[in-house]
């Protein structure tokens, strides 16, 4: 048995409610199969015990949250990196184009802890919607843009700082192109350089 005072510093101890009994009084009825009493406030094992389960219960909740699978997008607080991307020559192939887009990808992803997701989002909506412009005719062309998911939005601050790193990246009428049809996403931008060095065989 320990008294009141080191009673409530326990309880402090290890976070749990200063809630003590009356004198003679149990808490509960739930019996403890340790100790082979009522669960109680007033003695040591019960008290550990109580802040043991509590401890296993917070730590369900979090793992609880970790196993949702809804999108969460970047982090407010969080600080987003910036990197030199290397510049993309204006005569390049299309096979170095795609070697210029596999290192913009580890730069990418590597703007934030979840960036790489984000990057993910924006490629799959490109090479997406190169796949159909390379089918139709030039008019059909015109009117195709990416789509992206809506979730893509969760990473406003990961957005503008991508798309300031290309711009300085693609050649000078790439850019001016974007920026006077005021293409001014990383989505278009990506799109407009797969159109133009069109990788995978396109005409």
């Amino acid at each position: 048995m320990i008294s009141k005072l080191g009673r409530i510093h326990l309880l402090r101890l290890l976070g749990l409610p200063l809630r003590l009994p009356k004198k003679g009084k149990i808490v509960g009825v739930e019996v403890n199969p340790l100790h082979h009493h009522p669960r109680c406030l007033l003695c040591l094992p019960c008290l550990i015990e109580g802040s043991d389960e509590g401890s296993r219960s917070r730590s369900f909740g979090e793992k609880g949250l970790l196993r949702s699978d809804s999108p969460k997008g970047e982090n407010p607080t969080e600080s987003l990196r910036t990197f030199d991307l290397p510049k993309l020559d204006e005569e390049a192939t299309a096979l170095e184009f795609g070697d210029w887009l596999s290192m913009v990808d580890s730069h990418m992803g590597d703007l934030s802890y979840s960036s790489g997701s984000w990057w993910a989002l924006v490629k799959s909506a490109v090479e997406g919607c190169y796949k159909e412009w390379l089918q139709p005719g030039p008019l059909e062309r015109l009117r195709l843009r990416p789509q992206l998911e809506s979730h893509a939005n969760l990473w406003p601050r990961t957005e503008r700082r991508a798309l300031a790193m290309l711009l300085h990246a693609v050649p000078e009428h790439v850019r001016s192109e974007v920026i006077s049809a005021r293409k001014l996403t990383t989505d278009q931008v990506l799109f407009r350089l797969y159109c133009t060095y069109q990788p995978g065989g396109g005409n």
